[in-house]
């Protein structure tokens, strides 16, 4: 059989599925006209054909863990595709219905060894049916999502579905330096800014939305903000002399501090937003159509809050800076020392994980926030989509958005009782 070695974050997700929740990405797709559910299924089929990691099964060897690509002539291909594609009903064009289904989702974990890593569900409605697409990280990454999902939209309209290769790099080639010297430099570089922040850490008190309630047992809730337009956003932006991801994030650190109280504080308490980072680009050569996971990240800290022109010039200088490192191959030294979890089986992984997670022991913050950025290319596909929305859950507060049509939609996922409506 064909078998693909798992990466360091990869091995991350198939050890912590069932434990931390299910470690999956849910895509909605709502649509203003109806589909038809037997041409929707064969496209979906056509899809697994196409992209081979949606149909692997997890193998856990004495020393390895790899994925399992079945054949697509693979006779066992057939019933568990029976699993992967569902019709639901009385779910669509009901708000309240969907937001329940929306958190039975997040919850529902994968049988790695014995299922797909897929699922599609599909609320039928005359008028304004959807569509939700689970995949398991270990599939992909966000950004191979979109390219499933552009895939899929695709063959709804009639056009078929290129066959993916199957990309193996482990993500150290994107983030090492070639030559030793150039890797001992990066190393210590990357080791010095490591001793400075834990250093820094030390002086401030970290703001967690969620403490007590970020264990790994609580089910997570999704809500959606109000929609904004992205025009408005981007002419804000510049008007300010930013991104719009830097404004995005400004905006979350702002509010997050307000809410503990802390907004006029100066380097006393520390708001740390987890941010991920593509490094398809700083491959050697550049492999912007790999698919699997090649996502990594960093934290954007911020201890002044008064003066907001202040502090959105400073998370704009945080994220231009943290991506010039990676960029500059100086990550490499951190990240290895992740690889050290790649010796131990994935039973004994979750379990430490688990143990250092309720202790406070790994790396503390206070939000994960991760884009796809702008879908608008979906809207070459005549098939109807009108609103399209990405969540997933995580073991804190976790905050995510999409742009499509003019919308910027954000969605905050967090362990239940740990925010309220209101708050959210």
């Amino acid at each position: 059989p064909h078998l693909i070695p798992l990466n360091r974050s990869e091995r991350a997700y198939a050890a912590l599925e069932g434990v931390a929740g299910s470690v999956s990405q849910v895509y909605e797709m709502t649509f203003e006209r109806p589909l038809d559910a037997t041409k929707l299924r064969t496209c979906v089929r056509a899809l697994i054909t196409a992209f081979p990691r949606t149909r692997t099964r997890l193998v856990a060897g004495t020393l390895s863990t790899c994925l399992e690509v079945l054949d697509n002539t693979d006779p066992l291909l057939e019933p568990l595709f029976d699993e992967v594609f569902g019709v639901v009903h009385g779910v669509a064009a009901n708000e309240e219905r969907l937001h329940e289904y929306r958190n039975a989702l997040l919850a529902e974990p994968f049988a790695l060894g014995r299922s797909l890593p897929v699922r599609f569900r599909f609320a039928d409605h005359p008028t304004r049916p959807t569509l939700f697409m689970i995949v398991h990280h270990l599939v992909c990454d966000g950004r191979g999502m979109i390219q499933m999902i552009d895939a899929l939209l695709g063959a709804l309209a009639g056009k078929p579905i290129e066959p993916v290769a199957i990309d193996r790099p482990f993500m150290r080639a994107a983030l090492w330096p070639k030559g030793v010297m150039a890797r001992l430099r990066a190393a210590m570089i990357d080791w010095r800014r490591m001793r400075a922040q834990k250093a820094a850490a030390r002086s401030v008190t970290l703001i967690d939305p969620l403490a007590p309630l970020s264990a790994f047992t609580a089910p997570r809730v999704l809500r959606h903000t109000p929609k904004l337009s992205v025009k408005k956003l981007v002419a804000a932006a510049k008007a300010q002399d930013t991104s719009l991801n830097a404004l995005t994030l400004a905006a979350v650190t702002l509010v997050l501090a307000r809410r503990a109280g802390v907004a006029e504080t100066v380097d006393a308490r520390e708001v740390a937003v987890r941010i991920s980072v593509d490094v398809r680009p700083y491959f050697d050569p550049p492999r912007p159509n790999a698919f699997g996971n090649f996502v990594a990240s960093f934290m954007v800290r911020s201890t002044r809050f008064s003066d907001t022109a202040a502090l959105l010039a400073d998370v704009g200088a945080q994220l231009k800076e943290g991506v010039r490192r990676f960029k500059d191959h100086e990550r490499g030294f951190g990240l290895l020392l992740d690889e050290i979890g790649t010796w131990i089986g994935l039973r004994l992984y979750s379990v430490v994980a688990r143990r250092l997670k309720t202790r406070g022991k790994l790396t503390p913050m206070s939000a994960h926030y991760s884009t796809v950025g702008s879908v608008d290319f979906f809207a070459r596909h005549d098939v109807g989509l009108c609103e399209f929305a990405g969540f997933a859950p995580n073991t804190g507060l976790f905050v995510t958005s999409v742009s499509f049509r003019d919308e910027l939609r954000m969605g905050i996922i967090y362990p239940a009782g740990g925010l309220t409506t209101a708050e959210v």
